[in-house]
């Protein structure tokens, strides 16, 4: 007898999960009222991810009403529906609710959740502020991005315009940005490098700048030293003419003249 009731109430416990709503992505549960699903920044996109639960449902309707700044978007796909929500830039920091439903042939199912934005979420550290290396060799400067929201940040890396672009290309050609975008996935911290290639020997000072979604912007002043070689000494001049005397111009094409054939 005892073993039968065990039995049914394993059964009504199953029944009554049957068509509860599940959520897969960004945090996988069986949704309840008043349940947290995830933490954003201003102006990211949300993608909350529900299960079909193997055909049980087909279809999702967004019940709540969300700011007017939001943009809410539903994809049907084969195995689950997505709910695209693009967060306002000028959103502002606190709970927000959300009711969805779910239905199916036989069954409609409502919850209540929220989500939370936070502007703190998102970060940016940068690791050295000197760097060295031969003249047209790489030099590396090291930076931590930080992503503690439940969507994927892209981080923007670029020097400040005083810096030639050709400082930023392996071979000094131009190639259209010096400016750098990682895509930093959910709940990650990744380290990243930008490359920066002394052009002349002799110290630079200039700053790299870092952006993102809910980050105010950093600057970061960094030094970068070029160290000299055979060839760099011959060729620097021909970097800087402007700052030489134009007496001398017929040296400075010999020295260039002379440096090619170490290249």
């Amino acid at each position: 007898m005892f073993k039968k009731l065990l039995v049914l109430c394993f059964l009504a416990l199953l029944l009554g999960s049957v068509f509860s709503i599940r959520l897969a992505d960004p945090i996988s549960k069986e949704l309840t009222d008043n349940d947290y699903v995830g933490s954003f920044v201003a102006g990211s996109t949300i993608e909350f991810v529900f299960s079909k639960e193997l055909g049980k449902f087909d279809a999702l309707k967004l019940e709540s009403a969300l700011p007017s700044s939001f943009k809410p978007r539903i994809k049907n796909e084969l195995e689950s529906v997505k709910l695209f929500i693009e967060i306002s830039q000028k959103a502002a920091p606190g709970s927000y609710p959300l009711i969805v439903s779910m239905s199916g042939p036989n069954t409609k199912e409502t919850v209540e959740v929220y989500f939370l934005i936070d502007n703190s979420l998102v970060d940016a550290s940068l690791n050295n502020y000197f760097a060295d290396a031969f003249v047209n060799e790489p030099a590396n400067f090291y930076l931590s991005l930080v992503n503690n929201s439940y969507a994927d940040v892209s981080f923007i890396i670029s020097p400040e315009s005083s810096v030639g672009w050709y400082w930023f290309s392996e071979n000094g050609s131009f190639a259209g940005s010096s400016s750098k975008t990682i895509l930093v996935p959910k709940r990650k911290t990744i380290d990243e490098s930008f490359t920066v290639y002394p052009r002349v020997d002799g110290e630079k000072r200039f700053a790299l700048n870092v952006s993102a979604v809910g980050l105010t912007p950093k600057q970061f002043s960094v030094r970068l030293v070029g160290k000299p070689t055979l060839v760099s000494k011959s060729i620097s001049p021909m970097f800087g003419l402007p700052f030489y005397s134009f007496s001398l111009l017929p040296n400075y094409f010999l020295n260039g003249l002379i440096a090619s054939f170490f290249n």
